[in-house]
């Protein structure tokens, strides 16, 4: 027999404190949060922002649910594997709070999302493209944006409220004009994460959201909080206005930027006549010649210019970068399959 809820009750020890009471209750059931990616990040940010009653949160996560997942993704267990992590998160989140409305949208976030009904875009993914695209969009949309990044054992939160026009405010394009490639940076998949970690920083980022929520006082638009949760220390960088800043200065450009003019679907791919290269050895697809960023010139030199090429790797990372020097020496037809092996699961 189900247990039925008191709404009083339930969020009792939090209205108690003079900071929130049952005004800034009624702030938390009347926002309006996108989160963006429920992994190792979103799934702890997720589960405190339905118990403190966040009564509507959207949630894009177009990835399924893998077994090396489950030592930090604290929303998911061995039964959920191979099932998508919005959906599966949107019906874990629904029995811990059933007073709350959440949707759940198993697609990758792209530029044509519209993101006008939300109040505070939440970005929780390890792609720089998706960091950089959620934020641009933030900044097109007047919104608050909240990005939070993990490498080891260290952490980076940032919050940017782009509700309110301050021409002395820096946004994320101030330090780096051009979104830096996302083969530069390592993920955990690579280098690896203990679970702690992001449920640490992921906790922290909720936090954040819930105190600009209720209007407390949080990380201002030049705070760059570092944590390193090694040694417990933190630093806070001051993100300095670039006035020459190619999204906020007076000479600021619409830069919405996507790679999907060069990203392909593997089941469109399938459908067309493409020479095929992997930069992985792998059997799960029949390539026509495997190759390396260092040497995917020379593996090409006898194909012709005008050939439809694909380039698949495990996470698209790797085979967008090599599809970017493709185009650059000429294979104008040249195509990264998206999601690499990841989405062909």
């Amino acid at each position: 027999m189900g247990t039925t809820m008191s709404k009083s009750t339930y969020y009792e020890r939090q209205i108690k404190l003079d900071e929130i009471g049952e005004d800034g209750q009624k702030k938390l059931k009347n926002a309006h949060v996108l989160v963006i990616g429920a992994g190792g990040l979103g799934s702890p940010l997720l589960h405190y922002l339905s118990v403190a009653g966040v009564g509507n949160i959207t949630i894009y996560d177009h990835d399924t649910i893998d077994e090396s997942n489950l030592h930090r993704q604290i929303l998911f267990t061995p039964e959920d594997i191979g099932l998508n992590k919005a959906k599966i998160s949107k019906l874990k989140l629904s029995k811990i709070n059933p007073a709350i409305t959440i949707q759940a949208y198993s697609e990758k976030f792209n530029q044509n999302i519209n993101i006008s009904e939300y109040d505070i875009i939440v970005e929780c993914t390890d792609s720089l493209r998706t960091k950089f695209l959620a934020h641009d969009l933030a900044y097109k949309h007047n919104k608050i944006f909240i990005v939070a990044s993990l490498h080891k054992f260290e952490g980076q939160i940032q919050s940017f409220d782009f509700s309110n026009s301050n021409e002395f405010s820096p946004c994320m394009r101030c330090l780096w004009g051009e979104r830096p490639d996302d083969t530069g940076v390592e993920t955990c998949e690579e280098v690896g994460v203990l679970g702690a970690v992001p449920g640490v920083i992921g906790t922290m980022q909720a936090l954040e959201v819930l105190k600009t929520i209720l209007e407390m006082r949080r990380l201002m638009n030049e705070e760059n909080l570092i944590l390193n949760l090694m040694d417990l220390s933190t630093v806070k960088l001051k993100l300095n206005k670039n006035k020459d800043c190619i999204l906020c200065s007076e000479d600021k450009k619409d830069i919405i930027e996507s790679d999907e003019e060069i990203e392909i679907t593997y089941d469109k791919e399938s459908q067309g006549n493409f020479v095929v290269i992997s930069l992985i050895q792998q059997d799960k697809i029949e390539t026509a010649m495997t190759s390396t960023l260092e040497n995917i010139i020379k593996d090409t030199a006898l194909i012709q210019k005008d050939k439809k090429i694909s380039v698949i790797c495990n996470r698209s990372i790797s085979s967008l970068k090599a599809t970017k020097i493709l185009r650059a020496n000429g294979f104008k037809n040249s195509y990264s399959i998206r999601d690499g092996l990841q989405g062909l699961k």
